[in-house]
């Protein structure tokens, strides 16, 4: 029961902050929402930012499963998996009117430089990003899909940077234009071999 109690708390919480953003989230919001009392949150959490900390966790395991689902399929090729990924994405965000966009993006921009803690386990996230990607980028030249003189790293790094830039920009336009615009770059110019 209580892993059931503190993982309700954490997608309850996950809700919200990606929504409203971290800072302004109130525990109580999260308490009202999961519908537990003050000594449920504090059995599980320590304070708002181990809480938060958690909540890296969360979005993580969430992206990286979609990550995993879209890279590691059977019998699609390796730029078709990284595409179909940012596709899959794309349709979410849209499903959600835009609201929300990427929660590891929005949490590295709202604490990423005013939280030591953060900032390193959110790095070590967009980090494990970009070697996934590089990982897709590396199949596509064994399989001559990409120019073996490309370098996958610099490459997955511009690619999980770019993608967050345009989603940035989608939040704030409530349309595709610059998702597409990554899409067009990336996938009809920069990969294609």
């Amino acid at each position: 029961m209580k892993k059931d109690t503190k993982a309700h708390i954490l997608e309850m919480g996950a809700q919200i902050i990606h929504q409203k953003g971290f800072n302004a989230t109130g525990i109580q919001e999260v308490l009202n929402a999961a519908a537990v009392p003050k000594g449920s949150f504090y059995f599980y959490f320590k304070s708002k930012e181990e809480f938060g900390l958690q909540l890296i966790d969360y979005f993580s395991n969430f992206l990286f499963s979609k990550m995993d689902e879209f890279l590691n399929a059977d019998n699609v090729a390796p730029l078709d998996k990284l595409r179909n990924y940012f596709e899959w994405f794309l349709a979410y965000f849209e499903q959600n009117n835009f609201i929300g966009g990427c929660p590891i993006g929005n949490l590295a921009q709202e604490m990423g430089d005013i939280n030591d803690a953060f900032r390193e386990k959110l790095k070590s996230v967009l980090d494990k990003m970009k070697t996934n990607v590089a990982q897709c980028l590396e199949e596509a030249q064994q399989q001559s899909d990409l120019s073996p003189a490309l370098d996958v790293l610099y490459l997955s790094d511009f690619i999980v940077s770019s993608w967050q830039g345009a989603l940035l920009q989608m939040k704030v336009t409530k349309n595709t234009a610059s998702v597409r615009n990554f899409e067009r770059i990336i996938f009809n110019s920069l990969l294609k071999s």
